[in-house]
């Protein structure tokens, strides 16, 4: 049987707070790696937890935490992970079949369940296979968020992929986008990712509702620049003009934004 490792990425012991991985049964076959960044307070995590590996720094940026959660293992089943989530009580049953049952398939995303009537997002009724080869594809990529996601752990080392550390919350450089360049490397790699229709982990609805700052329109541009090439240029025009109401609320003028994504500040 394959070893689960939920991989855990967490700042200044916040994962202590969080009563599902207090209480989750590790074990041999499903184990914790909690890799913390050590930001405002200087204390270490120090959990005595069984099967459990944690990992404690002093840098920042969700990208450099979760790849230290990927150097600590090897080979199995990989889920990321962020302190504020849990998951449905048949969670390993559902990853198990979809690796067992889709030995060609490397990744998988699944959905998030807010326990409540609110959707997270529009997901789709049933299963498909997603590649870079298209534009609606990388579209469907661009929709994913970390928390959905588990992979082949030998399968990403193999091809030596990490999560970018440029981009993601905590970067020096872009506020977000790292689970995108780390799909679409993983694609442009040759592994191969399944969309699979069940809830696999919680977590409470979040507005879309975040201020355009420079920053966040240019990472923006940036991962629109990796999924569509030369492309990304008409759809950051296209995409702005989906956000006009937006641009108007917050008093920005769209080809300042449209320079914003394409040059930065």
């Amino acid at each position: 049987m394959q070893v689960i490792y939920i991989l855990v990425a967490t700042t200044d012991r916040k994962i202590l707070q969080n009563d599902f991985f207090k209480y989750l049964q590790t074990s041999e076959y499903l184990q914790l790696v909690v890799s913390n960044q050590i930001i405002h307070e200087d204390i270490a995590l120090d959990w005595d937890k069984p099967f459990t590996k944690i990992i404690n720094q002093k840098n920042k940026g969700i990208s450099l935490n979760r790849n230290s959660c990927l150097h600590a293992v090897e080979k199995g089943v990989g889920i990321i992970a962020d302190d504020d989530v849990s998951y449905n009580e048949d969670f390993e049953q559902i990853i198990r079949k979809s690796f067992e049952q889709n030995p060609d398939f490397d990744i998988f995303t699944y959905k998030i369940d807010t326990q409540t009537e609110k959707p997270y997002k529009g997901y789709s009724k049933n299963s498909y296979e997603l590649n870079s080869n298209s534009v609606l594809n990388r579209q469907k990529i661009l929709k994913i968020s970390s928390i959905e996601v588990a992979f082949r752990i030998e399968k990403i080392k193999e091809k030596q992929i990490w999560f970018n550390t440029d981009f993601g919350i905590g970067s020096k450089k872009m506020t977000g986008g790292e689970e995108v360049i780390f799909l679409l490397d993983c694609l442009r790699a040759g592994l191969r990712l399944k969309y699979i229709p069940e809830f696999l982990v919680n977590h409470p609805f979040i507005s879309s509702g975040k201020q355009y700052s420079n920053k966040l329109l240019y990472s923006f541009g940036q991962v629109f620049h990796r999924a569509y090439g030369l492309l990304y240029y008409p759809f950051c025009v296209y995409f702005l003009l989906k956000k006009l109401p937006k641009l108007k609320q917050e008093k920005i003028p769209y080809f300042s934004a449209l320079k914003t994504m394409w040059f930065g500040q």
